[in-house]
């Protein structure tokens, strides 16, 4: 039995050699397309044909030109003229790092290697200026507005995504830095251009960049990660149908059936020369306005021995960050003793600068009656605008400290102290009762008429909200709005990018005003303040350097409130003045 095993193994061996030759094995590289635009994949195809193997390809020759993006595998089993062979693919998306001409090295498996493919990398902004239907482009840049600026003298970075396709993604983002400090200036700003005969829409996004150490410093490059989907088929009435249906639960059956590419974009690299703080200030603010100001509790101050008078002192910067304002020192005066809180600071956004505002309270008592001197508050900056040091100062103040008042001097100052022991006479009160009885009768007649007014006003404002509601479900019957259904889906979605967008398109619908490109135009029309609320989350959402749990549902709802409200629309509506002025 065992002489007719090893037989039965030497054939099947032989037959395996005849079913696998050696010479059929083949590596063959290619790709999607030899001309791909900066920021796009482009899809590199290995076929390997042969027997089995369990070898991978070495991807290791491409890290220096390339970044991985993603990494898939097909198996294939062929019967052909007789004989059985095995079809791997591995399909790898390419980030190229570089533009212009770049070679694909060839790639071992084993004892194979593929042949070099060559590809074109053509520069983001040329491919956003490129008219050729079917081919989304796009393109992110960024400008500063100085080369040249001071350490901790604020830098605007305006960053904008040129879209020519249907662009989705979130905002942009920038590795973490030691030497910059970013804050972001507000929701960014919508605009529609052409291009070369070719619609692009331009998304600004604008920060404030603080340099932590002077020299030669590189601006961080913003980085967007996003995507665009293609093979969607919009014309298929039965899909828009169900769409249309389903769109509010967040499906989009189009969806389904497209293919989504990764998009990577970034910014260039853009060099600063950062000059070094000045060496005769104590505390170095390098702003563009410095303001100190006061206000008193009570107002005017009263001064009495032993008794508190509270100062709040407020500073404000442009062009600087709250952790840059300086903590102010109080030190007793003679006899006036000070007690300061905590500070409590912020950072508001004023015409498209950075705000710093710092907030301190003092407390003053003094310990004896007599004059007394509050010290002088200064605080040294540095003027960007002129070059200059300048002093932001609370002059000097002489004040008149009084007598503090004590129980004996309320006496002798006429108060009537009932006297210990001391008991009213029934003759002493009986009169002021009988006033307060007819009073009391008075007062009772004045409250039945109001209960009565009351009512009947209750009743009528309940049947005016009753006609309103069904007059707004009528019209929520009959649809408000256009984009109402895309508002829904992307927050549902959470997909704050195109969150924002629909927003916008919503309300330029709803309120008739093309010029709306932001929340804050928004808040000119809408006077919801749960939606007002929920507007101002999202936009602090969004650009926050650490994303935190939003609740869409919260949202939803003050949207669809807002939704039906009559929109305020007026000819002559002015916005709303500046928030911080």
């Amino acid at each position: 039995m065992k002489k007719v095993s090893n037989i039965l193994t030497a054939v099947l061996i032989i037959c395996c050699g005849l079913a696998f030759p050696a010479a059929a094995q083949t590596l063959t590289a290619s790709v999607n397309r030899p001309e791909v635009p900066q920021g796009e994949v482009v899809m590199l195809s290995l076929e390997y044909a042969g027997h089995h193997t369990d070898e991978k390809p070495d991807l290791s020759v491409l890290q220096p030109k390339f970044n991985i993006f993603s990494m898939g595998q097909e198996f294939q089993n062929i019967y052909d003229n007789g004989k059985n062979y095995q079809a791997q693919t591995w399909n790898i998306g390419l980030m190229p790092k570089g533009t212009g001409k770049i070679i694909i090295p060839s790639i071992r498996l084993g004892k194979l290697s593929s042949q070099p493919v060559e590809i074109n990398v053509v520069p983001a902004t040329a491919a956003v200026s490129q008219n050729t239907p079917d081919a989304p482009r796009y393109a992110m840049k960024a400008e500063i507005d100085t080369a040249s600026p001071f350490v901790q003298q604020e830098v605007n970075l305006t960053v904008t995504i040129f879209d020519a396709g249907s662009l989705q993604g979130g905002a942009p983002y920038f590795d973490a830095q030691n030497d910059w400090n970013i804050l972001a200036l507000g929701e960014p700003e919508l605009e529609s251009k052409v291009i070369n005969g070719r619609s692009v829409r331009l998304i600004k996004f604008k920060y404030a960049l603080f340099p932590q150490k002077s020299g030669r410093l590189t601006v961080p490059s913003a980085k967007f990660d996003g995507y665009y989907l293609t093979g969607r088929r919009r014309a298929d009435p039965i899909q828009q149908l169900l769409d249309r249906q389903f769109g509010d639960m967040g499906l989009s059956f189009a969806d389904l059936s497209a293919t989504r590419h990764p998009v990577f974009l970034t910014t260039e690299p853009i060099e600063v020369d950062v000059k070094p703080a000045a060496a005769d200030f104590q505390w170095w603010i390098p702003a563009e306005k410095l303001e100190i100001f006061s206000q008193w509790e009570p107002s005017p101050p009263v001064f009495k021995a032993g008794e508190a008078v509270s100062r709040n002192i407020s500073i404000k910067a442009v062009g600087v960050a709250d952790n840059q304002l300086p903590d102010l020192t109080f030190s007793d005066s003679g006899n006036l003793k000070q007690y300061p809180e905590k500070p409590v600071s912020e950072n508001r956004i004023e015409n498209g600068k950075v705000a710093a505002v710092k907030n301190i309270k003092n407390v003053y008592i003094p310990a004896k009656p007599g004059k007394n001197i509050i010290p002088e508050v200064r605080i040294d900056w540095y003027n960007v605008k002129t070059g200059k040091k300048e002093t932001a100062r609370l002059p000097e103040m002489e004040i008149m400290v009084l007598p503090g008042l004590s129980v004996s001097e309320n006496v002798s100052a006429g108060n009537d102290i009932p006297a210990a022991g001391f008991s009213p006479s029934v003759s002493d009160v009986s009169q002021p009762l009988a006033d307060a009885s007819g009073e009391t009768q008075q007062q009772a007649v004045n409250v039945y008429l109001w209960a009565t007014l009351s009512f009947f006003a209750g009743v009528f404002v309940c049947y005016l909200l009753f006609a309103l509601s069904r007059r707004e479900k009528k019209a929520e019957k009959t649809g408000s709005s256009a984009y109402y259904g895309e508002v829904v889906k992307y927050a549902r979605h959470k997909d704050l990018r195109a969150l924002r967008d629909s927003i916008i398109f919503w309300a330029r619908n709803k309120y008739q005003d093309d010029s709306i490109t932001n929340f804050k135009d928004i808040f000119r029309y809408c006077h919801n303040p749960d939606f007002v609320k929920e507007l101002e989350g999202l936009s602090a959402l969004m650009y926050a350097p650490q994303k935190k749990n939003w609740n869409e549902k919260l949202f939803i709802d003050a949207f669809i409130r807002a939704n039906k409200d009559k929109p305020h629309i007026h000819e002559e509506q002015k916005p709303l003045p500046d928030l911080y002025d």
